[in-house]
């Protein structure tokens, strides 16, 4: 929406400048065939412009995307652990199972150990334990994958995405999230690098629940909860429209000077 209004303000700009050079060459007695010329070739590098803009092809930027489908989970801060979900390990204080899709077309364009660059990162989650809904959507840009990695929410949930994509059957956040969590996944045999599927198991042998409530103002619910989720991380591409646009812009200045007056 920005990109075409910023398209037919400069059109309108240079119309109208257009138009004074008109009345100028005018006064100069510059005649009206030489001005037809020069408007049409404005106008013909304006267009071809525009064009170029509309038939470049939207290209989708490189992400990582999870998608959680008939998720079950379960929290359990005793000595017995989390007992639902057809959890069996006593140490695993929160639990959960269901099924994944895990797409990936950002780690072959961009390494989090070396590159940098903007993101935009959204999660929603629909959850109920019967009872009460746990259901939440958030979203966020980042200008830079420090800002990403240092957030409170985010960079957890970004370190998870990332490292899933680096080790997708088996693993664990690394220990400087401070945050013990790991996964056990099960693939489709049809899976690829860039669309892995199948069931997961995730867990955590730490108590999360009072990271619970700084981040979401609840405690966990010690009752089953169903859900359904899914998290996107972007990188946000430089826009090679804009580069289109700011040639066309430069060709008309360019012409424009070369007129009389």
């Amino acid at each position: 929406m920005f990109l075409s209004f910023f398209i037919k303000y400069q059109y309108m700009l240079e119309l109208f400048d257009a138009v004074l050079n008109v009345k100028s060459q005018l006064l100069q007695g510059v005649s009206k065939m030489s001005l037809k010329s020069k408007l049409k070739q404005v106008f013909v590098i304006t267009g071809i412009s525009v064009a170029a803009l509309v038939a470049t092809p939207a290209t989708a930027a490189p992400m990582i995307s999870l998608d959680i489908t008939g998720g079950c989970f379960s929290y359990g801060a005793g000595a017995a652990g989390a007992t639902g979900c057809g959890n069996t390990d006593s140490n695993h204080k929160e639990y959960a199972t269901g099924s994944f899709v895990f797409t990936n077309t950002l780690s072959a364009v961009f390494d989090p150990l070396t590159d940098d660059g903007a993101f935009s990162a959204s999660a929603n989650l629909s959850a109920t334990n019967g009872t009460t809904n746990f259901n939440d959507s958030r979203s966020e840009m980042f200008s830079s994958l420090l800002g990403l990695q240092t957030h409170p929410l985010w960079g957890p949930a970004s370190g998870l995405v990332f490292a899933i994509g680096a080790s997708p059957v088996t693993g664990s956040l690394p220990a400087s999230f401070g945050i013990d969590f790991g996964w056990e996944n099960v693939l489709n045999p049809a899976s690829t690098p860039t669309n892995t599927f199948g069931t997961f198991k995730f867990f955590s042998d730490d108590d999360l629940n009072g990271l619970s409530q700084t981040l979401f103002g609840r405690p966990l619910p010690f009752s089953e909860v169903t859900f359904s989720a899914d998290a996107r991380l972007a990188l946000v591409p430089e826009p090679i429209t804009l580069a289109l646009l700011g040639l066309g812009l430069f060709s008309m200045v360019a012409l424009r000077r070369r007129m009389p007056g």
